[in-house]
């Protein structure tokens, strides 16, 4: 009878959960799987940040009267399509049981939309709404982050949970501070670059998606190679134990969807003011605001391969708080840009130049025809901004990644994730949709020290959260008698099965 009730048990909702003690028994991490899951989430995410710094002064190129404004659709448009498709990519993955499948059609879909990208040229009409269609289409591709971080959580067992999430979250974070040092390495191509092939324009503002599009072919032959699904921290209904789990603490859940959004939302706010805040308030050309940002990504994505090796192998956690790690970053965030708005008592002017009729002669500085602010506006130290820049957001950004994910992971406790991790994707693409819409919008109108100011509101919301509600920011509190549940030894049936599967 108990033999029966062994094979028919599953999971009835998310407060029921069939669980093992996966470190007693034959079923371990598979750590090839997780290696090869950090590779995909490396080279997802360094295709959203491939852009970061190119993708303003071509869109200039693209067209001479499009607007910061329009930028921020642009930015956006990748988000939406993000926020479209992750529900839709978790649902189709339950119902088929894997997550090969669906990653294949994101990978398809973000190979489409950067093959639109370096075609932009070649358009006669309507070039920037074919770039709000690219970057759409790549964004639905980039759903398959959620299913990456939820196969990460189900494929590791309890014991190696933080390590494993260091692996996938450190590739996602590297992949997006990477991204934008790639653009390095095309830069002496420069503008208009050469013809391939008498049809594709290969220069500085192309060559990216060009190197977008081989990654995604080589993530489609490492997953069909390499990849081999293993779910070993899920029991399925075959070998699992009913274990009745409490359900996890709703109000820190949202805490960390908002501090994700706040996270995301600085990151997108630098992605579409970056570039033309630093033309505008240190006089650069577009050559010169790709080469700098490029720059400082190298240095950002140097500080963030020491944060994750620093988790992976020293193991921090053993001695550290991730809600305490979680509350400095943020902390940082603030204090980064509190250095670098442009406060009305710093010396200095920027310079302006006035045209109303853009052309093709490049003019360097603050437009003042477009832009009242420009005669107000302080500029901030390049050291400063970029230094700060560098050290305190290329050190904040990982430790939040990695903390967050491993909190949010732990607070839900030992049950699927999937639908979880899919929402938790949500709050970022939201941030990623809406930010730069706002930010651009703040940025024309107002000027960059309220679009900094908007994102300090956000981010001293989010802090005030965390302080109010620290005390419930831990792991899912198991109650004893369902820890002996969890721990119970497996039965020779149970174990037969997973010999069996095995092999």
């Amino acid at each position: 009878m108990k033999a029966a009730e062994t094979s028919a048990a599953h999971v009835e909702d998310e407060n029921v959960a069939s669980v093992l003690n996966l470190a007693k028994r034959s079923v371990q991490t598979d750590w090839r799987s997780i290696y090869v899951t950090s590779l995909l989430a490396f080279c997802v995410a360094a295709q959203f940040s491939l852009y970061f710094s190119s993708l303003w002064p071509f869109l200039q190129l693209l067209d001479s009267t499009i607007s910061e404004n329009f930028f921020g659709y642009v930015v956006g448009a990748y988000s939406f399509g993000q926020i479209i498709a992750s529900p839709l990519v978790g649902f189709l993955s339950n119902k088929l049981g894997q997550i090969r499948l669906p990653l294949y059609a994101n990978l398809t879909c973000m190979f489409i939309g950067n093959a639109i990208y370096f075609n932009l040229e070649n358009f006669s009409f309507g070039r920037r709404y074919w770039l709000v269609l690219c970057r759409l289409i790549t964004g639905f591709g980039s759903s398959s982050i959620s299913l990456l971080k939820a196969y990460t959580t189900t494929a590791s067992v309890t014991k190696d949970r933080s390590r494993a999430l260091a692996f996938v979250t450190g590739g996602v974070a590297l992949g997006m501070t990477m991204g934008p040092t790639f653009q390095l390495l095309f830069i002496p191509l420069d503008y208009p670059g050469f013809h391939f092939l008498g049809i594709f324009k290969v220069n500085m503002y192309t060559a990216p998606a060009y190197m977008a599009c081989c990654m995604n072919l080589f993530c489609a032959l490492i997953t069909k190679k390499f990849f081999v699904e293993n779910y070993a921290g899920i029991v399925t209904s075959e070998d699992g134990e009913k274990v009745r789990l409490p359900p996890f603490d709703k109000k820190a859940i949202v805490v960390c969807h908002m501090t994700r959004f706040a996270q995301i939302l600085v990151n997108s706010n630098m992605e579409t003011l970056g570039s033309p805040l630093v033309m505008a308030m240190f006089a650069w050309s577009r050559h010169e605001a790709v080469e700098y940002i490029a720059a400082a990504q190298v240095v950002m994505s140097f500080l963030a391969f020491l944060t994750y090796l620093a988790f992976i192998v020293f193991k921090p956690e053993r001695f550290m708080s991730f809600r305490l790690g979680c509350l400095l970053s943020l902390v940082g965030l603030i204090i980064f840009h509190l250095l670098t708005i442009s406060w009305p008592f710093l010396p200095g002017q920027i310079q302006t130049f006035h045209q109303s009729n853009l052309t093709e002669t490049e003019q360097i500085g603050c437009n003042s025809a477009r832009f009242t602010w420009c005669d107000t506006l302080k500029p901030v130290n390049v050291a400063v901004f970029f230094g700060s820049y560098i050290l305190i957001v290329g050190t904040a950004f990982p430790n939040v990644n990695i903390c967050l994910n491993t909190l949010f992971s732990k607070i839900i406790g030992p049950r699927r994730q999937g639908t979880q991790q899919g929402w938790l994707q949500v709050s970022g693409a939201l941030a990623r949709m809406f930010g730069p819409v706002v930010a651009s919008n703040v940025y024309s109108t107002y000027g960059p020290q309220y679009a900094w100011g908007v994102v300090i509101a956000v981010i001293g919301l989010v802090l005030s959260l965390w302080i109010v509600f620290f005390e419930r920011m831990v792991p899912l509190q198991i109650p004893k008698e369902e820890h002996k549940e969890l721990n119970r030894p497996p039965s020779d049936e149970i174990t037969k099965s997973l010999t069996s599967s095995s092999t």
